[in-house]
């Protein structure tokens, strides 16, 4: 990770092709030994690392349901305060697995998803819902479509967050709220973990 030493952005050393990103993100939320499987129920024919092997043994065993009901909380929690309400149409940009979808929805929006992981898109869209494949700069999305744009730990994925930026703006209607959350390269975390951060 680089720094401007001017304005202090954070960034990549080594920039991703944007063909590289779908196969990238299918590697990054294979929480489980299967990978997206447990969602979609389809089986995968690659074995898993050794740290993915453990990690689904954590996931299974009673920490991983005690941080299962942890993270379903705190994503509720998190959006509270989010100016959602009734009759908006919400863009989920870098949805994941769509784990906001229910807490967006159980406020009477329509929530859609956007996601770079098509594997993860498909098995949003196998639970009923609408995910769309591709990224913010790459998807065509009408102009003005949406009153709510999420964008939760997404723009620092970005190879130009100012294009990011501005492709937000165009899919938010006049008025249109823009929630976005990065991670504080100033944090704990980051101190800690250094360049593995």
């Amino acid at each position: 990770v680089l720094e401007c030493s001017e304005c202090k952005t954070c960034y990549l050393r080594e920039a991703i092709a944007p063909s590289q990103i779908s196969p990238l993100y299918e590697k990054y939320y294979g929480y489980s030994v299967t990978g997206p499987s447990n969602i979609n129920g389809s089986k995968t024919t690659t074995k898993p690392s050794v740290h993915l092997r453990l990690l689904s043994r954590l996931r299974r065993s009673r920490i991983g349901e005690v941080y299962s009901r942890w993270y379903q909380f705190w994503t509720a929690q998190r959006t509270y305060d989010w100016p959602v309400k009734a009759g908006d149409r919400v863009l989920d940009v870098g949805c994941g697995y769509g784990h906001l979808a229910r807490h967006i929805i159980s406020r009477g929006a329509q929530w859609i998803g956007l996601e770079a992981d098509s594997k993860a898109c498909e098995a949003i869209k196998n639970r009923g819902l609408e995910c769309w494949h591709g990224t913010i700069e790459t998807t065509k999305i009408p102009d003005q479509m949406f009153d709510v744009l999420i964008a939760s730990q997404v723009i620092e994925h970005s190879l130009d967050p100012r294009r990011f930026l501005v492709k937000c703006a165009q899919a938010l209607k006049p008025g249109g709220r823009l929630i976005l959350a990065t991670p504080n390269a100033l944090s704990r975390f980051r101190i800690h973990y250094g360049q593995n951060w």
